[in-house]
């Protein structure tokens, strides 16, 4: 029998059945061995350019990190992000803002990178978004009554949500305690609906909006109706803009007649040493008046229905 090598075609692969204690040389054949394809494999793979980011991607916890930390160690970073010589930094426009991350301190140097993430990139993970959260709404229920004692001091509006979300958690254990049933989810969706409106249109505001110890513990003009869903009073609403309305409208008679006072050319005349006309002066004064008077009794009829 030959030495020459007997072969089984699989697959469009040459495997050797026996080589009668003869070597192969796969690299010395013409067809395409099971190594060659691993190898090439192998050379398509992404290179870990740092290092340090799989250290920090295996002690982190939050997967959303992981995934970032994962595609840092391969050199892919957001948009003005760059890391060379243990140094993270981040340029945007003409600030540039900086971090050093060290090998030899891990667990430090992935609360830096998160850190530096969260604060200077803007970028958050979802655990991130509710711990944040959660840290500002103890922030806000430990402010005391020297910090809040008006509607008018809470600008941000998270605190603002804050406050309105507690607002109805604390009616809903007040009503539970009365022996009625809680609110349900659709409920407290609405009561916090109707909050919102009545703020956006300037119903809701610093004069009907009680706050006591740095909570919200009453909204006038907030009611609740017999199917158990809130409403405002909007014909009290509608009253105080009618209000405003006439205010605006008598301030702005108040200016037409105190104009005469400006050098009006039709009472002061022209020159300077024109003599003043008393008479168109006293007729337009009364005509100013008048409407007053009419603005007056609308008002009056408006409060009385």
């Amino acid at each position: 029998m030959s030495k020459k090598s007997f072969t089984v075609l699989v697959a469009n692969t040459y495997y050797p059945l026996y080589s009668d204690n003869e070597i192969v040389d796969y690299s010395k054949t013409t067809k395409e061995k099971p190594e060659a394809k691993i190898r090439a494999s192998a050379k398509n793979d992404e290179i870990i350019v740092h290092p340090i980011f799989l250290e920090l991607e295996g002690i982190c916890k939050d997967p959303y990190w992981k995934s970032i930390l994962i595609k840092a160690s391969k050199g892919k970073f957001n948009k003005g992000l760059q890391f060379k010589n243990d140094l993270l930094t981040y340029k945007i426009k003409n600030k540039i803002f900086s971090s050093e991350l060290s090998i030899n301190n891990i667990y430090k140097s992935l609360d830096d990178f998160i850190f530096f993430m969260n604060e200077n990139v803007g970028i958050l993970s979802p655990e991130d978004i509710e711990k944040k959260n959660k840290n500002l709404k103890n922030k806000i229920e430990k402010l005391s009554v020297q910090e809040i004692t008006s509607w008018t001091q809470v600008k941000k509006d998270l605190y603002k949500t804050s406050l309105i979300n507690k607002y109805i958690d604390l009616y809903n254990e007040e009503i539970i305690k009365d022996g009625e049933n809680p609110l349900t989810e659709h409920q407290k969706e609405n009561m916090k609906s109707k909050i919102l409106l009545g703020l956006n249109t300037n119903f809701l505001n610093n004069e009907n909006i009680e706050i006591k110890n740095g909570f919200i513990t009453n909204i006038v003009g907030l009611i609740r109706l017999d199917n158990g869903y809130f409403d405002l009073e909007f014909e009290k609403y509608n009253l105080k803009i009618k209000k405003q309305k006439l205010k605006k409208e008598e301030d702005e008679e108040i200016n037409t007649v105190m104009s005469c006072t400006n050098k009006d050319p039709e009472v002061f005349g022209t020159n300077k040493n024109d003599t003043p006309d008393f008479l168109k002066l006293w007729i337009k004064m009364l005509k100013g008046l008048e409407k007053r008077t009419v603005k007056y009794r609308k008002k009056v009829k408006i409060e009385n229905d």
